[in-house]
């Protein structure tokens, strides 16, 4: 929706966190009057438009003719169905960011890995000196990268963003995997594909993963995909030495890059081949890769004390996020893995981890809400009250050439503020041992 279509339009902004006050800003900035709806009791005193907020009433949105709508709230939210029936329209921060940006938009979605190649992404652009910002569900809204003077917009999409936006118009999309995840905010499995599938609808380049259907385009064939073999022609991956393959050839190997994991080299090959149709010079490509020094609770080395590996996975809040973390970084463990894991599992299937868990994890430490589920899968698992008690039982079972990895598969929020609080308590009783 342009600037001009909103003009003398009635606009409800329905949440009004990071999401819905970037949405304000833009507004205000466009001299376009809005109101701003909170379920939560905040104060208007912080908000650029006139607020309300309480508990949302069923028709308290019907006289609206445009809803931006926050992805933190449901499209299934009784007062957002009810204004739905009545005609009105749903649109979101990422649709007016689509509709006012005139350089290309990359999108990136998937359950577990989107934050990383965004980064190595943007990092790329950089080392080939490209205009770009870095935007989206990583943590900038969209629509404050607007105004900046950028040929390239990077783009974090989760499915929650893709819900209020169709054919949305990128340069290129990919997504890089789907596991079960927020399913207590989706009917079903399928649903949840759909929403990250969605981003394919009006993309020129499509990346999906070769291993995973679930992250193919339902209408239209791939481009390129994400694979674990090595390739004749474009990018792959090989096992013995562990590298990015490019035409048959190693193109970086593991040991060149700050990351680790198996799971990584897949991350760093996405971004290969996103940024080779941007014709980025592949000397840049692999300058940058090489210099990218990874994101903070992912799968980050955050010690090594008594021969011992301190892994911080924090950000792994959904199973696929824990498989992908065992099984790149199981390989590179001389003696034990030991996985402390649990939280909020957000009514997700925690049983696929089982086998996994069985078959690379050697101690299992486990803690929150559904820390029960993950300590059935083992037997001698530990359950413990405290993530400080977790690293204190990880530590006095240790030995050198152990790794003691922190990836939850579950949301922090049963006993943490977000995944970042999470990490940094891990991180503090990890530095307070000897």
């Amino acid at each position: 929706m342009l600037v001009s279509q909103l003009k003398n339009k009635k606009i409800a902004i329905v949440g009004m966190g990071l999401t819905g006050q970037s949405c304000a800003r833009f507004l205000v900035r466009h001299d376009i009057d809005a109101v701003g709806f909170d379920s939560r009791s905040l104060n208007e005193a912080d908000f650029d438009i006139r607020c309300q907020f309480g508990a949302f009433q069923e028709n308290q949105f019907i006289d609206f003719d445009v809803i931006l709508l926050s992805p933190g709230i449901s499209l299934l939210t009784p007062a957002i169905r009810r204004a739905i029936e009545c005609g009105v329209e749903i649109s979101s921060d990422i649709a007016l960011f689509a509709a006012n940006f005139s350089g290309a938009i990359i999108g990136v979605t998937g359950s577990n890995g989107k934050s990383t190649v965004v980064s190595m992404l943007e990092a790329v652009f950089l080392e080939a000196q490209v205009p770009v910002a870095l935007g989206g569900n990583i943590g900038i809204p969209a629509l404050d990268i607007l105004d900046q003077d950028i040929a390239i917009a990077v783009l974090e999409l989760s499915s929650f963003q893709l819900e209020t936006v169709s054919n949305l118009p990128l340069k290129a999309a990919a997504v890089l995997n789907v596991c079960e995840d927020h399913m207590d905010r989706y009917p079903d499995f399928q649903s949840y594909c759909a929403a990250k599938q969605s981003i394919f609808d009006n993309a020129e380049f499509k990346l999906a993963n070769i291993d995973d259907k679930n992250t193919w385009p339902v209408n239209a064939k791939a481009d390129a995909y994400i694979r674990r073999d090595n390739q004749a022609n474009g990018f792959g991956l090989q096992f013995s030495p562990a590298a990015i393959t490019f035409d048959g050839e190693p193109f970086i190997f593991a040991n060149e890059l700050k990351i680790t994991g198996i799971h990584n080299l897949l991350n760093a090959q996405a971004t290969c081949i996103i940024a080779s149709q941007f014709d980025v010079p592949q000397s840049e490509i692999r300058n940058a890769l090489c210099g990218f020094e990874g994101l903070a609770h992912r799968c980050q080395l955050i010690a090594y004390k008594q021969g011992i590996s301190w892994v911080n996975d924090s950000k792994a809040t959904n199973v696929g996020a824990t498989i992908a973390a065992i099984e790149g970084l199981r390989p590179l463990v001389d003696g034990e893995l030991c996985l402390i894991a649990g939280g909020d599992a957000k009514q997700a299937d925690l049983s696929v981890l089982a086998n996994r868990i069985e078959r690379d994890v050697n101690r299992l430490i486990t803690l929150g809400k559904d820390g029960h589920i993950l300590a059935a899968m083992k037997d001698n698992s530990v359950a413990v009250q405290t993530l400080q008690e977790a690293v204190k039982v990880a530590a006095n079972e240790g030995k050198g050439g152990d790794m003691v990895l922190l990836s939850p598969a579950c949301a922090s929020l049963d006993m943490f503020d977000n995944y970042q609080h999470r990490g940094q308590v891990f991180v503090d009783a990890v530095e307070e041992l000897l």
